[in-house]
């Protein structure tokens, strides 16, 4: 798998940099092709899997925990993006919500990583203290919780985001919520 994502990446880009994009760092190829490889083989493991992946559906939180989604939204030819979140109650009311549009991104997971940002930071500031996270990344999910990009150009964004999860959240739960569980 991480052959084929290399090759994709490879491919992806010689297509930037020929069109007049900036060639990326090697170290952040490597860590975005070993994620994305482990990423498609978590979501193709075995076919139990993937229909366990598509019966998902939303839950509420408990009563004194707030349920935060957050996404984000790129566009490759133009490396324009946006990023939205939401805070909802434990009765899906919405407490808090916030989006914006971002110039210069390098990729979707840039995107996400934005979106999170801006989510922890909103959530911060409200004085939250017990969050249910939900997002429809893996590769951000992992990044969350494991030190995989912390050498990363996002490498500062990541730890920050990680130094607010710990110092103002009592609890912090994150949850991959694909796309198909809103529906």
């Amino acid at each position: 798998m991480r052959a084929v994502v290399c090759l994709w990446q490879w491919w992806k880009q010689r297509n930037e940099v020929r069109e007049g994009g900036k060639a990326r760092d090697p170290i952040d190829l490597a860590y975005i092709i070993d994620n994305q490889g482990e990423e498609f083989l978590k979501l193709n493991w075995k076919e139990g899997k993937l229909k366990e992946r598509r019966m998902a559906k939303w839950r509420k939180p408990t009563s004194d925990v707030l349920n935060i989604n957050s996404d984000g939204a790129f566009h490759s030819s133009t490396k324009q993006g946006g990023w939205g979140y939401v805070i909802r109650d434990h009765h899906g009311r919405v407490v808090q919500a916030g989006a914006g549009g971002a110039d210069n991104m390098m990729d979707a997971f840039h995107c996400e990583i934005i979106a999170c940002a801006a989510a922890v930071g909103a959530a911060s500031e409200r004085g939250i203290m017990k969050v249910e996270f939900e997002i429809d990344s893996l590769l951000l999910k992992s990044t969350l919780q494991e030190n995989s990009f912390n050498l990363s150009v996002m490498g500062g964004v990541i730890l920050e985001i990680k130094n607010v999860i710990s110092r103002r959240f009592i609890s912090f739960l994150v949850n991959y919520c694909p796309r198909e569980c809103n529906k």
